[in-house]
């Protein structure tokens, strides 16, 4: 071939070339075709080599122009056809659209639980097979109008017609989704005919795609639909009995190989399935390391990446698609990529925190907020959930997902794009012109191939559409072109109607969507369905649109979830529907079935199907009230387990949360350090930007000024005379932004009680060592400024501490706690969570620090509302929660000690604060009392006059807690002296129950005390950084020396209350174990006394029964001639029979007879020599037993056999004859009996004398 000068030139090369491939067409066109060639005529491999490299499943050695290039095809499909087989009966009618209601009904009705139950069309494919042939042996041959029946044996033809019709609409319909969410999720019940409408334009109008699409997706050889050749393989399986194999034996038929691979992989479905489940996920790594997090991360099935999966299931291996009819290098494809994106990409991102992913399961199809919970959706919609509620999304926090959530949704754009190179290169690559080769072939193998590819696409679309089915290279379209076509206008018509539809449907109902977006959403489809049809066709895998038509959508309509659902409906599952309904069209190309009943077969069977879709799931909203709450209220939990978890997740991720969130130069805030972490602060200061949007330059400069939040502060002032608000150096944590402020416990408290009062209790202790009442104060909105004042004012001459009990926790109150005192913030956040914690911050060596400690513990409490232990069953045990003592009408309530400590020359200060009432802790104004009493204690009084520290006054606070605790453990001792006695006199589940509470309870005080000590260790290992100078003088030594034995005196004894607060502790819970040990002894004890009597009563029913069952057998006889003679006798009726005599004459013998028999069949006889050999046999001294002649002796028979018969057991041994005659026996043993009772007391005799 000549080189070409320019780009010009070989484009003007290419149009002739493909101005001459209609020549080409044409002349071929008039080529004679021949229905019947000869299989073994091989065709010369015309274009063979230009075309084989562009289709991996194409065999270029054996190219048959009577049979199909695929060896796929050639395996599963005939390549003849018998035009004269019914196929269009009312048989197949019948049938079809009773399956299509079942199957349609069924999956609908088990779509809604889960996890759903999917009846596939391999069900209907089966069992359709057996009631065909039904019909042939059990139908008459009669004719309507003309149409016979019963037409002769049930065809294949009419049994692929059958089963398309019954799994065209087997599957729930997409649009029912949207009907049933818009009902549960958006309180909106939709009237029938807009559900109907709906339904039948999604279905249709990919149906109506389908059809158009044919000429690229059905009738080109290269298309195969691997999928599709196993149903045709079955097909034949069933309708023939071709052998499948040479050798030996001749190889075995397909039926029976089939029956092998049916039976066998039912039968191995047990073990993995039901038997040995850990054969279903092998994760053996797993089972080495289980507690180890990296190890389950990896190698996890549930939320990991499965790196030691192996799997024994089918279910497993079949999950995205059976893999025996998905070529190789397809399969290949797949695992390269999975292994590449999943098992590399993802763990490396994972680990590199990207998009905070650490803060989450590496993998999890469940969205989160920013505090690491389940995203709740319902707190970003409006009232009616009908759209998204800005303002409350942000308050509320963005959309967080799993990394490999985010990967999934990145391949999915990737794909989508690459659908459309593949495509375009595809289609021009003369893929769809496979052996029927042109000018343009050569031109394709001697020119570059993506400039062509490029620029002109459309000559082979072009093409292929001027294609009829005559020309087309493949043996099965010339069997299929000598049936009627299906002209395109019926798809037009048809698309045309249900585009009225759904027209309707957008415009009379309230759902958000318009015209002009359901356009667009059809020409995603339109563009779309082609060259993912071919993907699909080739490689078994489908490209789904749901990613890229979700962000469409949120970008469109913002904010709209049900046109979001709408427009995905209409842009994704319609391409999926024209793409199932390609499949059927292949699979009716394959068998040979006329296009025309097909097509009507599809049609009717997709109405039907829809219709009583639409039926079953109103049915069930009417008549099942349990499968949804009738407000329509669905928590968080049951929306993650529930079948619109996808759906409406979805409307949440690209819709209602839509992209538009996030607007140039904005960024997700990171994610706030989890709860347990108490080293670092776990919240920012609320009254720092908290409802007011921020400069994001301003927060990444921490020593900007940052606004005030007048809505925390409740001020209207200007920012110029509030400085006192922002007096916390916020340039210490940089890391603080806006969301994490948001997600804030303290602002929580702030916006909830930042209008609530709050009473502050004064405490001062003078250098005098006098504790002195400094007054109270109520702080409520109209004195904010003025206590601020008052907070920032110098204090008293001879002020050594000052002690300060909050009650109420205000959130103003604690912004100028937090700015006069600089305190960290994790110390409120620990005190609203209930979270252990100590801290030493702000050390001035030698000057002066801060100490915090948050100190739960528990104490006693009157009872005063009768609280009873929780009686159900399904209760989790909950230690936080008061524990009832139900002997002496107490509480054990947890309570908590939240103390910051100020050590400083000049401002030593104590801040205790307390929480609401509500909370059962102890109030502001009780631990005033008590510290307060503390300074007219001697033992304390000696103790502040030799020292000026202010840990002192923090101690006595801890031994508050120590007392109380104290108190507790003796009621809690008490109380299980009282259960003890109890369990031995009543052995009720409700004591074993509160046992089990109480035990929980005591393993929780074991943590809270260890918490206790190392709090105490914390206190004594801290001292006062003033105290640590040495004195200028003997007495200043003096002084401190005794300030450090007080506080190792004081600290030693706290630790040794504390030690044993344990031992008494400890010993409780071995005693609680130990009446849990005697009230299950108890319940084993009743149990067998039950289970003893139940045996005796079981006994006697049966011994009842048995008696009642030889009175019956005995009467059979009798029954059996009266029902023979029956009651016309002339005793009872004038006109009968005298035949009562003849009753009698027969019945009569009968019955003795089989009285006779039963004897003889179950009498057992003693023998009279058993009690002779007992007599005279050796005996122990502690065995002998004397029977007086007097004493009475059993009976000598029996009825029942025993298990043993013979001398030693007490039974003689009866043969035939001997039960035959048994009163002959009786009556000798009667004799013999006799005889040894004679012999038995001579003997006794002569043992006495």
């Amino acid at each position: 071939m000549r080189p070409f000068d320019s780009k010009e030139d070989l484009a003007h090369e290419i149009v002739g070339v493909l101005d001459e491939a209609d020549s080409y067409r044409m002349r071929d066109v008039e080529k004679p075709f021949d229905n019947h060639a000869d299989s073994s005529s091989v065709y010369s491999g015309r274009g063979s080599e230009t075309t084989s490299a562009f289709d991996p499943n194409y065999d270029s050695n054996s190219v048959f122009e009577d049979d199909s290039p695929y060896p796929e095809v050639r395996s599963a499909v005939a390549n003849f056809d018998d035009p004269e087989m019914p196929v269009s009966t009312i048989r197949a009618w019948v049938l079809g659209l009773i399956w299509s209601v079942l199957l349609s009904g069924m999956n609908q009705f088990f779509y809604f639980r889960y996890p759903s139950v999917a009846i596939g069309g391999l069900v209907a494919q089966l069992l359709v097979f057996p009631v065909g042939r039904a019909w042939v042996r059990v139908c008459p041959n009669w004719a309507i109008c003309g149409y016979p029946l019963n037409p002769g044996p049930f065809t294949i033809k009419e049994h692929v017609l059958v089963t398309i019709m019954a799994t065209v609409g087997a599957q729930s319909a997409y649009a029912n989704d949207i009907i049933a969410v818009q009902r549960v999720l958006y309180n909106k019940v939709s009237s029938f005919s807009y559900s109907w409408m709906l339904v039948m334009s999604t279905q249709l109008i990919g149906f109506s795609m389908g059809g158009i699409a044919r000429r690229f997706l059905v009738t080109p050889p290269s298309m195969i639909w691997p999928n599709t050749l196993v149903s045709c393989a079955l097909f034949n399986t069933l309708h023939s009995q071709q052998y499948a194999g040479i050798g030996p034996r001749d190889g075995i038929t397909r039926e029976r190989f089939f029956l092998y691979a049916f039976f066998g992989a039912a039968t191995w479905c047990i073990v993995p399935g039901y038997l040995f489940q850990a054969l279903s996920v092998f994760t053996w790594v797993c089972w080495i390391f289980p507690k180890n997090i990296k190890v389950n991360q990896i190698f996890g099935y549930h939320s990991g990446l499965g790196f030691s999966l192996l799997t024994l299931d089918w279910n497993q291996i079949a999950f995205i698609g059976s893999p025996l009819s998905t070529p190789w290098w397809a399969e290949a494809n797949v695992m390269i990529g999975f292994f590449f994106f999943y098992w590399f990409l993802t763990p490396v991102l994972y680990y590199s925190n990207v998009w905070h992913s650490q803060y989450m399961p590496i993998s999890s199809l469940t969205a989160y907020d920013n505090t690491g919970k389940t995203y709740d959706v319902k707190r970003v919609l409006t009232p009616d959930r009908s759209s998204l509620d800005v303002t409350a999304y942000n308050e509320y926090s963005p959309l967080y997902i799993p990394i490999a959530f985010a990967m999934s949704y990145g391949l999915s754009f990737l794909s989508i794009t690459a659908t459309i190179t593949h495509g375009v290169y595809f289609i021009s690559s003369t893929s769809l012109l496979r052996h029927y080769p042109t000018p343009y072939d050569a031109a394709m193998t001697e020119c570059p191939r993506i400039v062509p590819a490029i620029i002109h696409f459309y000559r082979p679309v072009r093409l292929q559409l001027g294609r009829r089915m005559r020309e087309q290279p493949d043996i099965h379209a010339r069997l299929m072109s000598q049936y009627p076509q299906v002209p395109d206008w019926y798809y037009v018509v048809i698309f045309v109607i249900t585009f009225i539809f759904a027209c309707v449907c957008i415009q009379v109902w309230p759902t958000g969507m318009t015209i002009w977006a359901l356009i667009i959403a059809l020409l995603i489809a339109s563009v779309y369905i082609i060259p993912i049809g071919m993907i699909q066709a080739i490689t078994n895998r489908q490209v789904g649109l749901n990613v890229i038509t979700e962000l469409i959508i949120g970008f469109m309509i913002p904010g709209k979830p049900n046109a979001m659902m709408i427009f995905k409906t209409y842009g994704y599952v319609s391409m999926s529907q024209a793409l199932q309904f390609s499949a059927d069209f292949k699979l009716g190309h394959y068998m040979k079935i006329p296009p025309r009943p097909m097509f009507w077969s599809q049609v009717v069977a997709t109405i039907i199907a829809g219709t009583v879709q639409l039926g079953v799931q109103s049915w069930m909203f009417t008549n099942i009230p349990l499968q949804y709450p009738l407000n329509g209220d669905i928590g968080k939990s049951t929306i993650q387990k529930w079948w619109g978890n996808t759906v409406y997740k979805g409307t949440l991720d690209w819709n209602s949360t839509s992209l538009l969130r996030l607007s140039d130069g904005a960024k997700f805030g990171r994610v706030p350090v989890a709860k347990h972490r108490h080293a670092t602060p776990s919240g920012p200061w609320p009254w720092l930007d908290i409802d007011e949007e921020v400069d994001p330059t301003r927060i990444e400069n921490p020593d900007s000024h940052l606004p005030l939040s007048a809505a925390a502060c409740d001020h209207q002032q200007a920012p110029t005379h509030d400085v006192c608000w922002c007096k916390y150096p916020q340039s210490r944590y940089p890391n603080w932004t806006r969301n994490q402020q948001k997600t804030s416990g303290i602002r929580n408290v702030i916006l909830n009680r930042a209008k609530e009062n709050c009473t502050i209790q004064y405490l001062d202790v003078m250098k005098d060592s006098m504790f002195v009442n400094a007054g109270c104060t109520e702080v409520s909105p109209r004195t904010f400024d003025s206590h601020w004042r008052t907070i920032q004012q110098g204090r008293p001459p001879g002020v050594r501490v000052r002690a300060l009990f909050v009650d109420g926790l205000s959130g103003p109150v604690l912004q100028m706690l937090g700015s006069r005192y600089n305190i960290e913030p994790f110390f409120f956040s620990s005190t609203i969570g209930w979270i252990p914690s100590r801290h030493q911050t702000n050390v001035v060596p030698d000057v002066s620090d801060h100490i915090t400690i948050t100190l739960p513990f528990v104490r006693s409490l009157a009872n005063t509302q009768t609280e009873a232990v929780p009686q159900k069953g399904g209760l989790v045990i909950d230690t936080h929660t008061p524990l009832v003592l139900r002997s002496n009408k107490r509480l054990i309530v947890p309570d908590q000690l939240a103390v910051h400590m100020v050590r400083s020359p000049t401002s030593n200060t104590i801040i205790s604060l307390h929480q609401n009432h509500e909370h059962r802790t102890t109030p502001a104004q009780a631990m005033y009392a008590r510290v307060h009493a503390t300074g007219r204690s001697v033992y304390w009084s000696k103790i502040f006059q030799d020292t000026s520290d202010p840990t002192f006054v923090f101690l006595s606070l801890l031994w508050y807690a120590l007392y109380a605790w104290d108190e507790a453990l003796e009621h809690l001792y008490n109380h299980i002296s009282f259960i003890e006695g109890e369990v031995i006199h009543d052995t009720e589940m409700l004591l074993t129950r509160e046992l089990h509470v109480i035990r929980a309870h005591l393993l929780h005080y074991e943590s809270l005390l260890t918490n206790f000590r190392q709090s105490v260790e914390f206190v004594h290992a801290t001292p006062n950084p003033s105290f640590m100078t040495p004195g200028v003088d003997e007495e200043a030594e003096e002084r401190r020396h005794r300030r450090a034995v007080s506080m190792d005196q004081e600290c030693s004894n706290l630790l040794v209350e504390i030690e044993r607060l344990e031992k008494s502790r400890s010993m409780q819970d071995k005693r609680i174990k130990n009446v849990m040990d005697l009230g299950f002894s108890m319940l084993n004890i009743e149990d067998s006394r039950r289970n003893q009597k139940l045996t005796e009563a079981a006994m006697r029913d049966s011994a009842a029964i048995k008696q009642i069952s030889y009175l019956t057998m005995a009467f059979i006889p009798a029954s059996f001639v009266a029902s023979v003679f029956g009651m016309n006798v002339v005793e009872i009726n004038p006109d009968g029979l005298g035949t009562l005599g003849h009753y009698a004459a027969v019945a009569l013998p009968l019955t003795a007879v089989t009285i006779w028999i039963i004897v003889a069949y179950q009498i057992q006889i003693k023998d009279p020599r058993a009690e002779l050999l007992a007599e005279t046999a050796p005996k122990q001294p502690n065995m002998i037993h004397t029977v007086d002649a007097d004493e009475p002796t059993p009976p000598f028979y029996s009825m029942g056999i025993p298990d043993r018969q013979g001398p030693m057991t007490g039974y003689k041994r009866l043969d035939l004859w001997s039960r035959i005659w048994w009163p002959a026996v009786m009556v000798s043993t009667m004799m013999e009996r006799r005889n040894s009772r004679r012999e038995i007391q001579q003997t006794r005799r002569a043992r006495r004398d």
